[in-house]
């Protein structure tokens, strides 16, 4: 009796991911949204004792860590849904694209405000957050509230 061989072909699919986010510059403002870079609009900074603009809470992470801030600025992506936070991209024309620094995430449980609206937000800052799967943020304002004013 012959022995027969059987060759069975099984497909193998290799699913790469990318993140949105940026590995090397401690960032995630390298989405492919964000490369995108806005129009330099300088939008008025935000007034009271919490106010900062977008490069402010970037170079002075360290000692506004956990504090309030309030922050003015052009809402230029909004997300809904993403690890039960619904996520908003905010500039105010200051910070630097070289350096990652003109473009801030914030998380809230609020509705989204609309894309290309002048808002200021409420929120608490944090510094060097990271959610997994590579998306990991050096300065987050999270818990954010929206207003118009």
């Amino acid at each position: 009796m012959e022995k027969k061989s059987v060759l069975l072909l099984i497909p193998v699919f290799l699913f790469v991911a990318f993140a949105s986010a940026s590995f090397g510059d401690g960032s995630a403002t390298n989405s492919r949204t964000t490369q995108a870079k806005a129009a330099k609009t300088a939008i008025r900074k935000a007034t009271g004792p919490n106010a900062v603009t977008v490069e402010e809470a970037y170079r002075d992470s360290i000692k506004l860590d956990g504090k309030v801030v309030v922050i003015r600025g052009k809402v230029v992506k909004v997300t809904a849904g993403i690890m039960d936070k619904n996520w908003v991209h905010i500039q105010d024309g200051t910070g630097s694209s070289a350096n990652g620094t003109y473009d801030l995430t914030c998380t809230t449980s609020d509705p989204l405000p609309a894309k290309d609206t002048v808002v200021t937000l409420t929120g608490t800052l944090a510094r060097n957050r990271d959610f997994g799967a590579g998306y990991f943020y050096s300065v987050i304002v999270e818990n954010a509230s929206f207003s118009k004013k």
